[in-house]
């Protein structure tokens, strides 16, 4: 079910004062979007314009597009296609926009096919990305690809994003060891991850395991 909200507000607040020609543009990705969920027919000519609105250098138009594709491919085959056709896209912010609409669109498959695409990204930045989705979105299924991600990974930044999104995957939890015996543990929940530093004296006093139990069990998620 196609699920967008009508955009004409934010645009007139926000876009057409000084954007003009974007408010246009959102209008009208919006209302192909309208038309499609009350038809049931998305034209391939109306598909492709707001394709094309998800390379827009500007953020406004680009990520409000890649939405609308996300929503689409809840219901549209050839959106679900496209969707992963950005995920490989020349653009970084096509690319980081697919990831993006994935909150548009629960189709597992199509979530495991664009993070998948997106975790051999040259961008770090969009590799990283990718891993926090595959978190986000709770898909065991891709531990393996995430493992193998962090065996190539070059960028040390990026490694250690990969690794903790991978563990709170899989474990539920990722602890990182500081300096004078500290650690921070970071634990995930269902819609975000919470983060709390363990002092020495606290871990010589209680166990590791347990102080994540009970962050784990007080966080509010």
């Amino acid at each position: 079910m196609i699920t967008t909200q009508d955009p004409h507000e934010w645009v007139d607040r926000d876009v057409r004062p000084r954007f003009p020609q974007l408010a246009d543009s959102c209008v009208a990705a919006y209302e192909i979007t309208r038309s499609a969920a009350r038809t049931g027919c998305l034209e391939s000519a109306d598909l492709g314009i707001i394709e094309a609105f998800c390379r827009n250098s500007s953020s406004y138009l680009s990520e409000y597009a890649a939405e609308l594709i996300g929503s689409l491919a809840v219901d549209f085959p050839a959106a679900r296609q496209t969707l992963v056709k950005l995920a490989g896209d020349q653009r970084v912010k096509a690319r980081i926009g697919a990831l993006v609409a994935l909150h548009s669109c629960a189709a597992i498959e199509v979530r495991e096919a664009v993070i998948r695409i997106a975790l051999h990204d040259r961008s770090a930045r969009v590799r990283e990305l990718a891993a926090c989705k595959a978190q986000r979105f709770r898909l065991i299924s891709l531990v393996e690809e995430l493992q193998d991600a962090i065996a190539r990974e070059v960028d040390a930044s990026c490694k250690l994003g990969l690794e903790m999104n991978c563990a709170l995957l899989k474990d539920g939890y990722f602890v990182e060891k500081l300096d004078a015996a500290a650690m921070r543990v970071t634990v995930a929940g269902k819609r975000s991850v919470v983060t709390r530093e363990y002092s020495a004296t606290e871990l010589e006093q209680t166990p590791l395991a347990h102080l994540i139990e009970e962050q784990i069990s007080s966080a509010i998620f």
